[in-house]
């Protein structure tokens, strides 16, 4: 088979003759470069001279391929002789020469490592940057790219792989966008994983081994995270609930700034390292800013209205909105709770258009209940999930945000169905001993516990919990309890889940203010955020709430709400905790690092060693703030070189204080100091140093519980 035959049947679908823009849509975006073909060899088999500039017109997004294929497409035409034999099976897309930069290339300032995966439109790879002393990035490569990078270049969330830069090359029309290389697992990794035969997973653990398939980037210093306790001691129930809520608080974040995703899939969320779901691959995506935006996706995973606007000629595509999203979340957490997807899939072969028709059916029909395939899911969960994949879009949550609160809920202790039989039994066990007074508001147990909290007795406190029951109007009491308990133990996580189901509505100002705090202290800073502002609506300001705040968006590398968060703490002459200098300070450490904008620039040296001095005066030492200060100090080197023994100084008051300084090796403004002796003494660490908790946050409850 000539390569002319080999174009012609890998791109022969069932499609119109001729496509009116881009506003029609197909199972692939390789369909529409299907359509542009057929419609171009129609016109010219017929004597007509089809102008392939027009075609690139009608398609601005993709107007670099259009152009390739068509040329492609002309010289085949013209040399039908001339052609070698292809292999056409790669997913229908003729593989063009001379088209994607190839591993072991250099494009446009990356050095391509390897490649991470393709599609029809789009090639990532693993690059290494020179500009940036080699550090490793992905880069995804395609034509009309500038546009998923406008979509991106707005989004600052903890759960969307964040962009770093975007370059333009004019000889080809590609566009390389640079994000951060997180590795390459995803949740098609979990569900390889977690439904292989003979047996469904039943532990959390499972989402954990899968996010280290993919390996973990030799970034510098191997700086992950630890994984949420879930993922290492849950069932794999909480594990999916865990990752559904980061899912959901994602969507919830995109939807408010006006941006759909439209194309979400397993294959189109990366899993960190840590077990971290983060959204990917915005090709499809719809943003009021910009407006137009192929619409599209992957027909397993797109809702009713997605399919209708695709299959009829002319339907419109205003019913497609945030709804839309929810129901292919809905797909992705019937298919890793029960291993299967709600609707099935149609084969390749069958025309677009019959296969909308056919998953439209069965979507009318309703998915078959997740329980049947998987007794272990709870029933409230269930029941999310079904609404989630309502066939009509009002019967479905109306918001990301009332999604990702009710996965959480699932994950409230109480909710536990092993925690729900004690209780039961000891219900009744107590029942029968006439042991719980029912006559009055709080039983023996619950009394018992809290004064056994209140003097300190912890341990007695959790047994007395342990024989309270989880249902009636003790329940909330109860949990408001343990949450406190945990908190005081150091035990965020359950802390957490304890708060969240004291106090569901989130309408429990100090409660909320806990949470925060608890969710701060577990990293997980978009809920964290969110509790906090929920605390300080409701009256509950105070300076450790607004530093807690600050400090989170530090982590997200919001500067500016930091700021912000900062100054409130400091208002109206309130004492302000020591952590609110150090973050302070901290912030404008990173603005040292950061790359930097008109809207966030770094201090002056002398700003930022004031900052610095302030927090040292005001804080008590710790590892944490003197390795801190040892990083500034050894950034403001170029402009202060009077600084040298100060950063020796800090690093060996750090080292003596417990922290970990070896990891500042690896940031090259210590590197270059490591060819002096005392640096290298300094750089010597105890065979197991003591684990540093942050000195950043702050109880907001303490002494008020």
């Amino acid at each position: 088979m000539n390569t002319s035959s080999a174009c012609r049947s890998a791109l022969a679908v069932d499609a119109p003759a001729r496509l009116d823009g881009p506003s029609e849509a197909w199972d692939d975006t390789s369909a529409v470069l299907a359509s542009v073909c057929r419609e171009y060899r129609a016109r010219r088999d017929t004597g007509e001279a089809p102008d392939i500039s027009e075609f690139c017109r009608r398609f601005p997004d993709y107007q670099a391929v259009v152009r390739m294929m068509l040329n492609v497409e002309q010289f085949l035409h013209a040399y039908p002789d001339l052609i070698e034999e292809i292999d056409d099976e790669d997913d229908g897309v003729p593989a063009w020469p001379g088209v994607w930069p190839g591993a072991g290339e250099t494009f446009l300032g990356f050095t391509l490592l390897r490649e991470l995966g393709r599609g029809a439109f789009a090639r990532v790879y693993l690059a290494a940057e020179a500009d940036l002393g080699g550090r490793l990035v992905a880069v995804k490569v395609s034509p009309g790219g500038g546009r998923e990078a406008e979509t991106l270049g707005r989004l600052n969330h903890p759960n969307i792989v964040p962009v770093h830069a975007v370059r333009a090359d004019p000889e080809s029309g590609l566009t390389a966008v640079s994000m951060t290389y997180l590795g390459t697992a995803t949740l098609d990794d979990v569900l390889a994983l977690a439904h292989a035969p003979p047996a469904r997973a039943r532990r959390a653990r499972v989402i954990f081994a899968a996010a280290r398939r993919g390996g973990e980037p030799a970034a510098p210093a191997a700086q992950w995270l630890r994984p949420a306790p879930i993922l290492l001691t849950g069932s794999y129930v909480d594990g999916v609930c865990h990752l559904g809520a980061q899912l959901a608080d994602a969507l919830a974040y995109i939807h408010d700034l006006g941006i759909l995703h439209r194309d979400l899939k397993p294959s189109n969320v990366l899993l960190c390292a840590d077990g971290r779901p983060m959204l990917l691959d915005f090709n499809l995506s719809a943003d009021e800013r910009r407006g137009g935006g192929l619409l599209g996706g992957t027909f397993p995973y797109m809702a009713p209205e997605q399919l209708r606007a695709i299959a009829e000629a002319g339907a419109t595509t205003e019913a497609v909105d945030a709804r839309s999203d929810l129901f292919s979340l809905g797909v992705i957490l019937y298919e890793l709770l029960t291993g299967r997807r709600p609707f099935g899939s149609v084969g390749r072969g069958v025309p677009p258009a019959e296969q909308c028709r056919v998953l439209r059916e069965r979507q009318r029909r309703g998915p078959r209940p997740p329980r049947d395939l998987a007794p272990e899911v709870r029933p409230d969960l269930a029941r999310l999930v079904e609404r989630l994949l309502a066939f009509r879009a009002e019967d479905r949550p109306a918001r990301a945000s009332d999604v990702a609160a009710a996965l959480r809920r699932e994950l409230a202790p109480w909710r536990r169905p092993r925690i729900l039989a004690v209780a039961a039994v000891l219900a009744v066990v107590l029942l029968g001993t006439g042991t719980v007074a029912w006559g009055h508001r709080t039983s023996p147990p619950l009394a018992l516990a809290h004064r056994a909290f209140r003097e300190g007795r912890y341990d007695e406190a959790r047994r007395q919990l342990d024989l309270v029951a989880a249902d009636g109007s003790e329940g909330a009491e109860a949990c408001l309890l343990a949450g406190h308990l945990y908190r005081l133990q150091g035990k965020f996580d359950a802390a957490a889940r304890s708060y969240a189901l004291a106090d569901p509505d989130g309408q429990g100002a100090a409660t909320q203010a806990a949470l925060a705090y608890c969710l701060a202290r577990e990293n997980q800073l978009n809920d964290a955020i969110a509790a906090a502002r929920r605390a300080i609506a409701l009256g509950y300001a105070t300076p450790e709430v607004h530093n807690n705040l600050a400090y989170c968006y530090i982590q997200s590398s919001d500067f500016e709400k930091a700021e912000s968060a900062l100054d409130e703490a400091h208002r109206d002459g309130r004492p302000v905790p020591p952590a609110a200098y150090h973050n302070r300070f901290l912030r404008s450490l990173h603005l040292r690092i950061a790359p930097l904008t008109p809207s966030r620039p770094a201090p002056p040296p002398d700003a930022a060693l004031a900052q610095l001095d302030l927090a040292l005066e005001q804080c008590p030492p710790s590892g944490e703030l003197s390795k801190d200060a040892a990083w500034m100090c050894a950034l403001l080197l170029d402009d202060k070189p009077e600084l040298r023994d100060r950063v020796l100084a800090h690093l060996n008051e750090a080292r003596r204080l417990g922290a970990n300084v070896s990891a500042l090796r690896s940031y090259f403004p210590i590197e270059r100091l490591l060819g002096d002796e005392r640096f290298k003494e300094a750089h010597r660490e105890p065979k197991t140093p003591p684990r540093q908790p942050t000195v950043r946050l702050v109880d907001p409850v303490r002494n008020r519980d």
